[in-house]
């Protein structure tokens, strides 16, 4: 089963404010009606803004995971190592996207898990949290 949730969903759970930071590296996919876009694996600050860029055009943003790191350096150190062992799967877009993958969330939920378990980062999905609790 897969799960998902929205940038505000993740800050109405943690009582965050919609201009509070909250590092983290995710996976998430953009939707239009019943069409899926590629998997997208990103760094952000504020998952409520990445959900408001994402949904552009009338498409829907979901996060299929998102990661909490302790600073914003820690997201850039994740993001780099990340494309660095998943280049292979890369599926560039249209328009030069170079964040997009031609594997699944669970794919993705595993090889995030793996770097930051080799990085010695803490493994904290939000998404999985949001699903326990509902």
């Amino acid at each position: 089963m897969q799960y998902s949730c929205t940038g505000h969903e993740i800050y109405k759970h943690l009582g965050f404010k919609q201009d509070d930071h909250l590092y983290g590296v995710y996976a998430g996919w953009q939707q239009i009606e019943q069409t899926k876009a590629p998997i997208k694996i990103g760094r952000s600050v504020n998952p409520v803004a990445i959900q408001r860029g994402r949904s552009q055009g009338g498409a829907d943003w979901y996060f299929g995971c998102y990661y909490v790191l302790p600073n914003k350096q820690a997201t850039f150190d994740v993001e780099q190592l990340l494309k660095q062992r998943l280049s292979k799967y890369n599926k560039a877009g249209g328009q030069r996207q170079t964040e997009l993958y031609t594997f699944g969330m669970p794919r993705a939920i595993s090889q995030i898990e793996a770097t930051l378990d080799e990085m010695n980062l803490p493994i904290r999905n939000i998404v999985l949290e949001l699903y326990h609790k509902n």
